[in-house]
Parts: structure tokens; sequence; C-alpha cells
């Protein structure tokens, strides 16, 4: 029937929401790798400050990337499809939170 077509046709959707959402991580951690700062400058208060604006930045954008995996993940749940492994999301919000942590 029309709902049985509208599901299928949602789950089809899925997949490519995944793709989406792997790519918009990919993108983030290739952005985060080449901008993250080499070091933390401390004891150069304008640097830290420049470094801390470009990690919030940074974080900001991130967190708009989670969301868009957290969404994904909800539809794959709601789909009864598995859940998305997203390469190097994990890694990229570690090492984040590793500069973030110490601002």
């Amino acid at each position: 029937g029309m709902v049985a077509a509208l599901m299928a046709d949602r789950k089809a959707g899925i997949s490519e929401r995944v793709a989406e959402g792997e790519k918009a991580v990919a993108n983030f951690a290739a952005r985060w790798f080449e901008l993250k700062p080499k070091s933390i400058p401390i004891g150069d208060a304008e640097a830290m400050r420049d470094v801390g604006a470009r990690l919030t930045d940074l974080k900001a954008e991130f967190d708009a990337v989670e969301r868009v995996c957290a969404q994904v993940a909800d539809e794959c749940e709601h789909f009864e499809q598995p859940p998305p492994h997203f390469e190097k999301r994990d890694e990229v919000r570690a090492d984040l939170e590793s500069f973030t942590g110490s601002l």
C-alpha cells in the first residue's frame, strides 16, 4: 500500500542521509587537522585569544556536524536500520576536546 511505499522511499533516503553525515564528518575532519593549533601559545595573551577564537569557531562547526549525525542516527533507529558509524567522528571529538579543555 501507500504507507509501505512511503516507508520504502524513506528507507532509501536513509542511506543518502548516512552518506551526507559521513561526508560532513570527513569534511570537518580534514579542516580540523589542517586548521587545529599546532600548540597552545601559553604566555602569549594575544595568540591565546586568536587560538581560542579559532577553536570556538571550529567547535561550533563540529557541534553542527554532531547534530546532523544525531539526526541521521535517530532516523536509522526509527526505520530499524543499523546505526551509522561515522568514521573519524570520535577521533575528532577527542582531539577537539583535548584543546578546548585546556582553554
